[in-house]
C-alpha cells in the first residue's frame, strides 16, 4: 500500500486497538466476535506528513521540528509511517534498531513498508527510534514489535481520532 491511499483506508474503516485484532499483515482479516464490544477509532482527520513539506523546507532545523511532530502525534495518539525496506530487515531480531548498511542505502529499496508506531525512545547514543507493530505476527521481533531509527522515517500519517462505541 503507498502512504498516501492510507488516509482514505483510516477515514472509511478507522482501526481498532491491538487486544481487539491482533497483529495481521491484511486489512480484510476480521478478528472480532460479533457480540464483542470494541472502541474503533474513526480518525476525524488524517494528512500525510512528509519531511519535505513546506513548513519544514529550508530549515536547518527541519529534521527536528518532524520528528518533534511525530513524538507529539505518538503521545497524543498513534501515527502510521512508511520506511524503506532493504535485505537487512529481514534479519532483525529481539530489540535490534533497523539501520541499513550503508552498502545498502547505495542501492535501491526493496519496497516501503507501512508500519504504525506505538512508542519511541533514545539509543545509549542519545539517537531518536521508534517503535512499531509488525504486520507479520508476534512471532517476529520483539514479540510482534520492530525498531527504527528516526533517519529512514520521512513521512508520516497523522491522525486526529474520534471515538466510536
Amino acid at each position: 500500500m503507498d502512504i498516501y491511499d492510507l488516509p482514505k483506508v483510516l477515514l472509511d474503516h478507522g482501526t481498532v486497538l491491538e487486544k481487539h485484532c491482533p497483529l495481521s499483515e491484511t486489512l480484510q482479516v476480521t478478528r472480532l466476535d460479533a457480540d464483542e464490544k470494541v472502541t474503533v477509532y474513526r480518525p476525524s482527520k488524517v494528512r500525510v506528513r512528509s519531511l519535505c513539506d513546506k513548513e519544514f523546507e529550508d530549515d536547518v532545523d527541519r529534521f527536528h521540528r518532524f520528528h518533534g511532530s511525530l513524538v507529539h502525534q505518538i503521545e497524543v495518539g498513534c501515527a502510521a509511517a512508511r520506511i524503506p525496506i532493504y535485505p537487512s530487515y529481514a534479519k532483525l531480531k529481539g530489540k535490534e534498531i533497523y539501520c541499513p548498511s550503508k552498502a545498502e542505502l547505495k542501492k535501491d529499496e526493496l519496497h516501503g513498508h507501512i508500519v504504525l508506531f506505538t512508542g519511541y525512545g533514545c539509543d545509549e547514543n542519545n539517537k531518536v527510534y521508534y517503535q512499531f507493530q509488525e504486520t507479520a505476527g508476534t512471532s517476529v521481533g520483539d514479540q510482534g514489535y520492530h525498531y527504527v531509527y528516526a533517519d529512514f522515517v520521512e513521512m508520516y500519517v497523522e491522525m486526529e481520532p474520534e471515538m466510536e462505541l
